[in-house]
């Protein structure tokens, strides 16, 4: 382990952890991995490798091979962004001015969106700041992004 720090007091003998300082990281990525990361920023891709390389020791260390590690891709389907998502339940739509609070189901999660798997169509509007506070009927008022 590099660094001076640990996670697994925090978990159950059966848990296997492995942390590492993001400088100390020396994780060589597949290709399949690299081609994920090929728009992000260097720190990005920096903290991503440290990642995965935590992740292959802690598998070794379980007995499992080292292999590309697959990226959650959510691609054709119906994405909420994940600000959207209240008590992992339910969204509060915009509709003509009234928020309406339906149930959803989702499934997988990438780092800012959640797919849907029933309770909403494509081109609904849902409410992402200030959902909490919305009470089922209550008045709103949209504002375009940027104002």
């Amino acid at each position: 382990m590099s660094g001076t720090f640990t996670i697994q007091p925090l978990f159950p003998d059966s848990v296997v952890t492995e942390c590492s300082l993001v400088a100390d990281a020396d994780c060589n990525l597949y290709p399949e991995e690299m081609a994920s990361m090929q728009n992000a920023v260097q720190k990005r891709r920096q903290e991503f490798g440290a990642g995965r390389g935590c992740a292959r020791t802690a598998l070794a260390r379980l007995g499992f091979a080292d292999v590309a590690i697959e990226i959650c891709h959510l691609e054709d389907t119906l994405l909420l962004p994940a600000a959207a998502l209240i008590d992992n339940r339910y969204v509060v739509l915009y509709d003509n001015g009234v928020a309406r609070q339906i149930p959803v189901k989702v499934g997988k999660r990438n780092a800012n969106h959640y797919q849907v798997i029933e309770g909403l169509e494509a081109g609904q509007e849902v409410v992402v700041e200030g959902n909490y506070d919305l009470k089922d009927g209550a008045d709103i008022l949209r504002e375009e992004a940027g104002q």
